[in-house]
């Protein structure tokens, strides 16, 4: 079984995503063939999807099956399970006397024969792994299943129906026939479906749970399967009310998915600098856009627009699937990283089921608007003249779509973090370690740790108001696990905010140590900053000193500065501790090491233009690196033109272990500062 749970690891959310189009080409059937018995839609699919809940629920709730889900949730399945149980009854008992037994009959035979099919299909391809049968002997397996069901269906609708009727019915019927072979066959016993697993680990499963970062990303990918699965269910009862409107629908969401899917996955495969985090939160705004601008015209039956919100809907849903397939393979990583060991294969197929309920989840809900739209939208009893309800039916896809995105927020990794785990892997597996950077991930991986999705909001907003020109980034050589110490002229505040605005690689800040201690950077501000802007009234200027306080701890924090201690030795050796072991873990740091009281300037605060002295003990980080890891730190000077709105990377300097070290840190200052003040007479 080795074999099969890697497949399974490997696949599980493109085979859940396989499985729901394989099970949307019958759902389309099944609503064409009851428009065709009795121009109701929505009945047909709605009389499949109890079926799909009916095969799942067998297989998911019954004593003895693996559950990823705690109590409550469980007891809402069973909830939902009843309540759909009565739906189904009141459909196939109560809502034939509306509608005519005889055809509702023949429907419900075709739909029966469609599910037990899909059953046979999933036993041939679990028993092709377990009796380890070729390719060729499970796809004729296969083959003989849908001759039989073709057959079946064909002596009972030439029974039943008119002979064009029954072949109208009989080819579509046949194509789905045809797709599901094709989709089977195309898995090749891939997906390995089990109706039991052995309960043993839901003890690993639980002991998962405290990893942070593995919760987040099934939380997530619960949602996002569970989102999909209602979403594409009404958005095509909606838009398919004749053969025609179904294919149309059918070919956009085809032809926007695959792309979709396609290009998404080749950026977060090629781009290296591409988060699979923010690519996720994408498409999933994408998503929920697309169900608004749709819920905005649902009135308007299949328009323009309609398949202008199913488009860019099928991209949305495929863009998520696609970041959350990338996210899947990490998540093997972070549970070994956080348990020392490798995923059991328990554990590999517990994601698949925990996938499975998701779609379970989905389908309930979807079956639960259907049977809205069958006993009170149709025309049917109780109200014969029907009612519009589709708007609302729209709302469960909304807020589950909604929800993964508040889910995804608390993801905490980032690409950085993701190919800082890689790396610590790799060195462990050489029999090697790094503690930095093992804490440090653990803080995020393990730890209750979100990204700071706040800042990146703001920098985007802050950037309308300073915008500037970055050159010279070609200057910048990044050496494979080297870190880098960015160091920037002050430009009063126009250095620091460009630098973490512009500064296209990632870093962490050395910041004055009043601006990241709460209590005291009301003061620093005021003093520093506020009190020497002439435009804001005097009266005013503690109420915006106070304002501004909160939001710079926040923006400090979320910045992951270091707070530089000066005139406190003692601190100050911790600022150095904590920037070395930073940099130890692979973080690259930005440092402003301008002092601002320049003997050659009468003032006390950083020089507007041109670059004022420098200090000389910040590259002391240097020789600490080195010697904690052996590697040569590059230092990058960087200059923030406020005149010409331009931020400028200078020629690099590396640090040199076989000169002086007193020496050595004023050779890097002198560099630094005078590539800088060359860049300035260049400007």
């Amino acid at each position: 079984m080795t074999r099969v749970a890697e497949r399974q690891t490997r696949d599980a959310v493109s085979e859940n995503g396989t499985h729901l189009f394989d099970s949307l080409y019958n759902y389309l059937f099944c609503m064409f063939a009851s428009t065709l018995l009795m121009e109701r839609p929505v009945l047909g699919g709605a009389l499949f999807l109890a079926a799909q809940i009916a095969q799942m629920t067998v297989r998911l709730l019954l004593p003895g099956s693996i559950s990823p889900l705690n109590g409550r949730i469980r007891v809402a399945m069973y909830v939902l399970t009843g309540l759909c149980a009565i739906i189904t009854f009141g459909m196939v008992l109560i809502y034939p006397l509306a509608v005519g037994i005889q055809t509702m009959w023949l429907l419900f035979s075709l739909v029966l024969i469609m599910t037990l099919r899909s059953v046979f299909v999933r036993r041939v391809l679990f028993g092709s792994i377990t009796r380890k049968m070729s390719r060729v002997q499970a796809v004729l397996r296969i083959f003989y299943v849908m001759i039989l069901s073709i057959g079946v269906a064909a002596l009972i609708l030439f029974v039943s129906l008119p002979a064009d009727t029954s072949w109208y019915l009989l080819g579509g019927f046949a194509l789905t026939c045809l797709l599901e072979m094709l989709t089977a066959s195309a898995r090749n016993t891939e997906e390995a479906p089990e109706d039991r697993l052995d309960p043993e680990p839901k003890n690993d499963l639980n002991q998962l749970e405290h990893i942070n970062a593995y919760r987040a990303f099934r939380k997530v990918l619960s949602l996002a399967s569970a989102a999909l699965q209602v979403t594409l269910i009404m958005i095509y009862t909606f838009i398919g009310t004749s053969a025609a409107e179904l294919l149309i629908s059918l070919v956009i969401a085809f032809a926007c998915t695959y792309p979709a899917a396609r290009i998404a996955s080749w950026l977060l495969r090629r781009k290296k600098n591409r988060d699979p985090g923010n690519v996720m939160l994408f498409g999933l705004f994408l998503w929920l856009f697309s169900l608004y601008s749709f819920w905005l015209r649902t009135n308007n039956g299949a328009t323009v627009w309609s398949y202008t919100s199913l488009a860019t809907c099928s991209a949305g849903t495929a863009v998520t699937m696609a970041a959350l397939r990338a996210l899947d393979t990490a998540m093997q990583e972070v549970v070994f990283f956080a348990t020392g060991r490798k995923p059991k294969e328990e554990l590999k197929l517990a994601l698949n089921v925990t996938l499975e309920y998701a779609q379970l989840f989905g389908q309930m809900i979807a079956l639960i608007g259907l049977a809205l739209i069958v006993f009170f939208g149709e025309g049917a009893p109780p109200f014969r003249e029907g009612v519009m309800v589709q708007p609302a039916l729209l709302l469960p896809a909304g807020v589950l779509v909604a929800a993964a995105a508040l889910a995804a927020f608390r993801f905490p990794l980032s690409k950085q973090h993701l190919d800082k785990l890689h790396v610590f892997l790799m060195l462990k597996e050489n029999g090697e370690t790094n503690l930095p950077l093992q804490k440090q991930l653990e803080s995020v991986i393990v730890q209750v740790s979100q990204r700071h999705y706040g800042i990146r909001a703001l920098m985007v907003v802050l950037r309308l108001f300073f915008r500037s020109r970055v050159r010279g980034k070609e200057n910048v050589n990044p050496q494979k696990n080297v870190s880098i110490v960015f160091t920037c002229n002050h430009g009063e505040l126009y250095g620091p905010i460009v630098s973490n605005l512009y500064v296209p690689f990632p870093f962490r800040p050395w910041v004055i140590s009043e601006m990241a201690t709460p209590d005291s950077v009301y003061d620093y501000i005021y003093e520093n900053t506020v009190k020497r802007q002439k435009w804001i009234p005097e009266k005013l200027k503690p109420a915006v000193a106070r304002f501004c306080s909160p939001l710079l701890s926040w923006m400090m924090e979320s910045l992951g500065s270091i707070p530089v201690y000066r005139n406190e030795p003692r601190k100050l050796m911790n600022t150095f501790r904590t920037t070395a072991e930073a940099m130890e873990a692979g973080d690259n740091i930005l440092i402003f090491p301008e002092n601002p009281r320049d003997e050659r300037f009468d003032t006390h605060y950083y020089v507007r233009e041109g670059v004022g002295e420098f200090y000389t003990g910040f590259a002391m980080v240097a020789p600490l690196y080195y010697k904690k890891t052996g590697k040569r730190c590059q230092f990058v000077p960087i200059y923030a033109d406020q005149k010409r709105r331009t931020l400028t990377f200078g020629e690099s300097t590396f640090f040199d272990p076989d000169i002086e070290i007193h020496q050595e840190k004023h050779r890097i200052s002198a560099w630094l500062q005078g590539e800088m003040l060359r860049m300035a007479e260049e400007a």
